[in-house]
């Protein structure tokens, strides 16, 4: 039978730490991909606005609304991803 030096062994505590910290190594990687696939959307929204206000009457034209409400909701899934990066990196 081998022995084991208890002294040297790892604490579970720090394998637990060590693995939250890969976590959130994961999570902050997945949502700054996020932000760039949100920040590229709302650049084509940009795009289809500048297209569709070209169109003419603003009032009635339904691409122009369509892409002011998918512009609102960029900015605001923007925010809701920045303050989740801001969140994971507070926590390390």
């Amino acid at each position: 039978m081998q022995y084991i030096d208890r002294s040297k062994a790892c604490d579970p505590l720090d394998l637990k730490l060590y693995s939250m910290n890969d976590l959130q190594k994961q999570k902050l990687a997945m949502w700054e991909k996020k932000l760039i696939e949100n920040e590229k959307a709302l650049a084509e929204a940009m795009k289809r606005k500048g297209e569709a206000a070209q169109m003419g009457d603003l009032s009635e034209n339904a691409a122009y609304k369509m892409a002011i409400e998918d512009i609102e909701m960029g900015y605001a899934r923007t925010n809701e991803i920045t303050k989740i990066i801001e969140n994971i990196k507070a926590d390390n």
